[in-house]
């Protein structure tokens, strides 16, 4: 497992990718924060929810389910369903608030981000269990 080093926004870097309980994930540095994405497969109740239902979504993890959408540009395909959220919000370390001399909060690790994969996932199973 990669750890997460907060610097100045770069390319996508997997930080972690795997499988847990069948489901794909991957958590990716974008440099000035972190963020987590789970692969839904197409018999899942949630696959296809776009971004503007995401936020929708009956998922209990840091700042809510934000992305909702096909593959990650060049960093995961686009033929894969995704939901993902981030670390950046309010209580959240940000690398580019440096600059500005407003650098505070959280600086989360990848175990950490890892442990909101797999309850995310768990959830996800739930939801699955429920709806057969």
């Amino acid at each position: 497992m990669k750890e997460m080093e907060y610097k100045t926004l770069n390319d996508r870097e997997i930080l972690e990718q795997g499988n847990y309980l069948g489901y794909n994930f991957w958590i990716i540095s974008y440099g000035s924060h972190p963020c987590a994405y789970v692969e839904l497969q197409k018999d899942h109740p949630y696959y296809g929810k776009c971004d503007c239902d995401a936020y929708d979504l009956d998922i209990d993890v840091h700042g809510g389910i934000t992305f909702g959408n096909f593959g990650l540009g060049n960093t995961i395909p686009e033929d894969k369903f995704l939901l993902g959220w981030d670390y950046n919000h309010f209580n959240d370390y940000n690398y580019k608030d440096e600059q500005y001399g407003l650098a505070f909060g959280k600086k989360w690790t990848t175990e950490e981000i890892f442990d909101d994969v797999k309850s995310v996932i768990e959830q996800l199973k739930k939801v699955e269990v429920n709806h057969e």
